[in-house]
Protein backbone atom coordinates (compact mmCIF):
# COMPACT_ATOMS: atom_id res chain seq x y z
CA UNK A 1 0.00 0.00 0.00
CA UNK A 2 1.42 3.57 -0.84
CA UNK A 3 1.03 6.17 1.28
CA UNK A 4 -0.49 9.42 0.33
CA UNK A 5 1.81 12.03 0.47
CA UNK A 6 -0.70 14.42 0.91
CA UNK A 7 -1.37 12.73 4.30
CA UNK A 8 2.30 12.67 5.66
CA UNK A 9 3.80 15.70 7.31
CA UNK A 10 7.21 17.27 7.79
CA UNK A 11 8.63 19.14 9.97
CA UNK A 12 11.52 20.37 12.03
CA UNK A 13 11.33 19.04 15.41
CA UNK A 14 10.94 21.73 18.17
CA UNK A 15 11.42 21.04 21.97
CA UNK A 16 7.48 20.10 22.81
CA UNK A 17 8.02 17.03 20.18
CA UNK A 18 7.60 13.53 21.65
CA UNK A 19 10.88 12.25 22.63
CA UNK A 20 9.53 8.95 23.83
CA UNK A 21 7.94 8.51 19.91
CA UNK A 22 11.08 9.99 18.63
CA UNK A 23 13.21 6.99 21.10
CA UNK A 24 10.64 4.28 20.46
CA UNK A 25 11.28 4.89 16.32
CA UNK A 26 14.56 4.81 16.62
CA UNK A 27 15.06 1.96 19.11
CA UNK A 28 13.04 0.07 16.27
CA UNK A 29 14.78 1.28 13.65
CA UNK A 30 18.43 0.30 15.28
CA UNK A 31 17.90 -2.23 17.99
CA UNK A 32 20.73 -2.37 20.46
CA UNK A 33 22.32 1.41 19.55
CA UNK A 34 19.98 3.98 21.19
CA UNK A 35 19.96 2.31 24.34
CA UNK A 36 16.41 4.77 25.25
CA UNK A 37 17.87 7.45 24.37
CA UNK A 38 16.66 9.57 21.00
CA UNK A 39 20.59 10.11 20.16
CA UNK A 40 23.40 7.72 19.51
CA UNK A 41 26.86 9.72 20.22
CA UNK A 42 25.53 13.21 20.27
CA UNK A 43 22.27 14.56 19.58
CA UNK A 44 22.18 16.64 15.97
CA UNK A 45 21.80 20.03 15.79
CA UNK A 46 18.16 19.56 13.90
CA UNK A 47 15.49 16.91 13.01
CA UNK A 48 13.18 16.77 10.07
CA UNK A 49 9.74 14.80 11.30
CA UNK A 50 7.67 12.56 9.01
CA UNK A 51 3.97 12.35 10.73
CA UNK A 52 0.94 10.25 8.95
CA UNK A 53 -1.73 11.78 11.24
CA UNK A 54 -0.17 11.78 14.63
CA UNK A 55 1.81 9.23 14.38
CA UNK A 56 5.58 9.74 13.82
CA UNK A 57 6.91 7.24 10.70
CA UNK A 58 9.98 8.35 10.23
CA UNK A 59 13.44 10.85 10.87
CA UNK A 60 16.39 12.52 9.86
CA UNK A 61 19.04 13.94 12.38
CA UNK A 62 21.34 16.87 10.77
CA UNK A 63 24.42 17.37 12.19
CA UNK A 64 25.97 21.19 10.89
CA UNK A 65 29.85 21.92 11.23
CA UNK A 66 32.82 22.13 9.55
CA UNK A 67 35.46 19.66 8.84
CA UNK A 68 38.68 19.98 7.28
CA UNK A 69 40.83 18.51 4.13
CA UNK A 70 44.09 18.86 4.32
CA UNK A 71 43.64 21.82 6.31
CA UNK A 72 41.04 23.97 4.31
CA UNK A 73 37.65 24.08 6.04
CA UNK A 74 34.97 22.73 4.38
CA UNK A 75 30.81 23.37 5.54
CA UNK A 76 28.76 20.84 5.64
CA UNK A 77 25.63 19.20 6.90
CA UNK A 78 25.42 15.62 8.00
CA UNK A 79 22.78 13.58 7.52
CA UNK A 80 22.41 11.05 10.82
CA UNK A 81 19.89 7.84 11.47
CA UNK A 82 17.97 8.27 8.56
CA UNK A 83 14.82 5.67 9.42
CA UNK A 84 11.03 5.17 8.02
CA UNK A 85 8.91 2.79 10.21
CA UNK A 86 8.61 -0.75 8.50
CA UNK A 87 4.92 -0.36 7.72
CA UNK A 88 5.73 3.26 5.92
CA UNK A 89 8.80 1.68 3.85
CA UNK A 90 8.80 2.04 -0.40
CA UNK A 91 6.20 5.19 -0.03
CA UNK A 92 8.68 7.82 -0.52
CA UNK A 93 8.88 9.30 2.87
CA UNK A 94 13.11 8.50 2.95
CA UNK A 95 13.86 10.35 0.14
CA UNK A 96 11.24 13.27 1.78
CA UNK A 97 13.21 13.37 4.86
CA UNK A 98 16.82 13.49 2.83
CA UNK A 99 15.05 16.72 0.22
CA UNK A 100 14.64 18.38 3.81
CA UNK A 101 17.68 18.09 5.67
CA UNK A 102 19.17 19.10 2.09
CA UNK A 103 17.32 22.23 2.00
CA UNK A 104 17.89 22.97 5.35
CA UNK A 105 21.92 22.62 4.33
CA UNK A 106 22.04 24.77 1.26
CA UNK A 107 23.96 27.08 2.62
CA UNK A 108 26.43 24.27 3.16
CA UNK A 109 28.86 22.97 0.42
CA UNK A 110 28.06 19.43 1.11
CA UNK A 111 25.92 16.92 2.43
CA UNK A 112 28.27 13.37 3.97
CA UNK A 113 26.46 10.56 5.86
CA UNK A 114 28.29 7.38 6.66
CA UNK A 115 25.24 4.04 5.55
CA UNK A 116 26.27 0.27 5.79
CA UNK A 117 23.62 0.36 2.54
CA UNK A 118 25.16 3.06 0.35
CA UNK A 119 23.12 1.45 -2.30
CA UNK A 120 19.72 3.55 -1.56
CA UNK A 121 21.25 6.79 -0.93
CA UNK A 122 23.30 6.55 -4.65
CA UNK A 123 19.33 6.97 -6.29
CA UNK A 124 19.77 9.92 -4.63
CA UNK A 125 22.62 11.67 -6.12
CA UNK A 126 25.18 10.39 -3.20
CA UNK A 127 28.56 9.12 -4.29
CA UNK A 128 31.20 7.12 -2.59
CA UNK A 129 34.62 8.46 -1.70
CA UNK A 130 37.78 7.09 -3.37
CA UNK A 131 39.71 5.81 -0.30
CA UNK A 132 41.05 8.87 2.27
CA UNK A 133 42.18 8.69 5.50
CA UNK A 134 40.08 10.33 8.02
CA UNK A 135 40.46 11.60 11.21
CA UNK A 136 37.31 11.66 13.79
CA UNK A 137 36.39 11.96 18.02
CA UNK A 138 35.46 8.70 19.08
CA UNK A 139 32.78 8.42 21.86
CA UNK A 140 31.48 5.36 23.64
CA UNK A 141 29.02 5.33 26.57
CA UNK A 142 28.82 9.04 26.40
CA UNK A 143 32.63 9.69 26.87
CA UNK A 144 34.87 11.41 24.46
CA UNK A 145 37.95 8.48 24.89
CA UNK A 146 40.65 9.01 21.72
CA UNK A 147 41.28 10.63 18.47
CA UNK A 148 41.07 7.59 15.88
CA UNK A 149 42.75 8.07 12.24
CA UNK A 150 41.26 5.14 9.59
CA UNK A 151 39.83 5.05 5.92
CA UNK A 152 35.92 4.79 5.86
CA UNK A 153 35.21 5.13 2.11
CA UNK A 154 33.35 1.92 2.13
CA UNK A 155 30.21 3.64 4.16
CA UNK A 156 30.95 7.17 3.46
CA UNK A 157 28.83 9.21 1.14
CA UNK A 158 29.22 12.70 -0.27
CA UNK A 159 26.52 14.88 -2.40
CA UNK A 160 27.68 18.33 -3.58
CA UNK A 161 25.37 20.89 -2.52
CA UNK A 162 26.91 23.70 -4.00
CA UNK A 163 29.73 24.02 -7.35
CA UNK A 164 32.96 22.85 -5.11
CA UNK A 165 34.12 19.83 -5.56
CA UNK A 166 35.30 17.15 -3.07
CA UNK A 167 39.30 17.64 -2.81
CA UNK A 168 41.51 14.41 -2.83
CA UNK A 169 43.41 14.35 0.87
CA UNK A 170 42.92 13.59 4.64
CA UNK A 171 39.43 14.36 5.57
CA UNK A 172 39.00 15.48 9.58
CA UNK A 173 35.73 15.69 10.65
CA UNK A 174 36.36 17.96 14.19
CA UNK A 175 34.13 15.99 15.94
CA UNK A 176 32.57 12.81 15.86
CA UNK A 177 31.36 10.69 13.27
CA UNK A 178 27.90 10.84 13.09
Amino acid sequence: MRIDPNKITLRTASAEDDDAALTGLLNEAFPGFFEERSFFKQEPHQRVLAFQGPTLVGQIGIDRRVISIEGTPYRIIGLIDLCVTPKARRQGIGRALVQAAEALGQDREFAILFSDSPEIYRAWGYRPLPAAPMRWLAIDELRSHAVIEGEMSDVLLVKPLGTRKWPPGMIDLLGYMF
